[in-house]
């Protein structure tokens, strides 16, 4: 018997999809395997669905764990604690893998002791029944080897569906549901603690875009906070002038919050004005700018070029009175003075503007001086 992998599969109102995902689990060639379905929270019949393949499929180890809903990443990590496997893959209840998915990775790993994860090429699919003007025709995605360095620099996409060591998993404290990207989280927790991730350059899991829709619908927002956030929580793998920046962009974004107070703020009357709601809404904006100008004040200026540190700078003072309007704003809302608040929403409306075009300067240069072009010379970010 081959070494034993735990498959989690987290399924939330996928019961529709739940039967195929497993079906291409249990065809799988290599012969040690157990599935886990963790049914989180469904309204559907998912519970059903995975006690019908469970009676179907006596001769598998097949388990169901129930929870209320919790999310995905929660529910993942409910899987792996309810495992037992050496190795995790971690599947989505609406994809599939091919049947050598295992046996190629698990080959892979038992191989290479310090080798935390194996991942694959990705063949993006759509359903046979979705309009025929939604439907694309199968495409593979490829992946370069991983080179921690250049990874950590352009976060290329590397698919959640890898084989990973449970040691190197249970290491990293698991998926943080914190996370913007708690898959790219989990990698970076992995690989900077010296865990090797080793490709497989073939097309081993499927990712299914119902409706043919290979769009996310995503806010050109995601890829700065993703990136922050990442920046935020590993600190020590970014240098200083790509930690300026990205919290430089996201004081921009924390502006573009800040219009959401002054819109709240702009000509109510006393009668019925919701002052909680005014109240944490200040609180919340005013606490961003905050963190985000004390970030950029804990850099280190000496290790950031002079046209970085120009147009930052600029970004900065603005951001600095949008902040002090902000407390002063807070302080207002405190003390229920409509006039006085009135008057700081003033203040800010002239701010804010000013914020957007001097973030317009800041993302010119920092994506020039810190990304540049990416190896292909394509010029593309990833």
């Amino acid at each position: 018997m081959g070494t034993l992998v735990s498959i989690v599969v987290p399924c939330h109102n996928h019961a529709r999809y739940l039967r195929r995902a497993v079906d291409s689990a249990l065809a799988q060639t290599h012969d040690g395997f157990e599935i886990v379905i963790v049914n989180d929270g469904s309204t559907d019949d998912t519970h059903e669905v995975a006690t019908q393949l469970i009676a179907e499929h006596p001769e598998a180890k097949i388990t169901l764990i129930d929870q209320e809903q919790m999310g995905a990443p929660r529910a993942r990590n409910s899987g792996v604690a309810g495992s037992s496997g050496e190795y995790v893959l971690l599947m989505d209840s609406d994809d599939t893998i091919e049947p050598e998915m295992l046996a190629e990775t698990v080959a892979v790993m038992d191989t290479d002791p310090r080798c935390g994860i194996v991942y694959t090429y990705t063949r993006h699919r759509c359903d046979a029944d979705d309009p025929p003007e939604r439907v694309f025709e199968d495409a593979v995605q490829e992946y370069p080897e991983f080179d921690f360095a250049h990874w950590v620099r352009r976060n290329p996409q590397l698919d959640a569906c890898s084989l990973v060591r449970r040691q190197a998993f249970d290491e990293t404290g698991g998926l943080d549901p914190g996370q913007f990207a708690e898959d790219l989280d989990l990698w970076l927790g992995i690989t900077k603690r010296g865990w090797r991730a080793r490709l497989v350059p073939k097309p081993l899991f499927n990712y299914w875009h119902h409706g043919g829709a290979r769009e996310s619908g995503e806010s050109w927002t995601q890829p700065i906070q993703l990136r922050w956030q990442l920046i935020h929580k590993h600190p020590e793998l970014y240098d200083e002038g790509e930690r300026l920046f990205v919290a430089s962009l996201m004081l921009g974004l924390a502006a573009a919050d800040a219009i959401g107070v002054v819109e709240t703020f702009s000509g109510p009357s006393e009668a019925g004005f919701d002052w909680t709601l005014g109240s944490d809404q200040v609180r919340r904006v005013h606490e961003q700018f905050a963190e985000l100008l004390a970030a950029c004040e804990d850099v280190a200026e000496a290790k950031v070029s002079g046209a970085l540190k120009a147009a930052t700078d600029d970004m900065l003072a603005v951001s600095r009175q949008a902040d002090g309007a902000l407390a002063d704003l807070e302080g207002a809302v405190e003390a229920r003075d409509l006039e006085a608040a009135a008057l700081h929403v003033q203040e800010l409306e002239a701010i804010l503007p000013t914020i957007g075009e001097r973030m317009v300067a800041v993302h010119e240069v920092g994506m020039a001086e810190i990304y540049g072009p990416t190896r292909d010379g394509t010029g593309r970010t990833h």
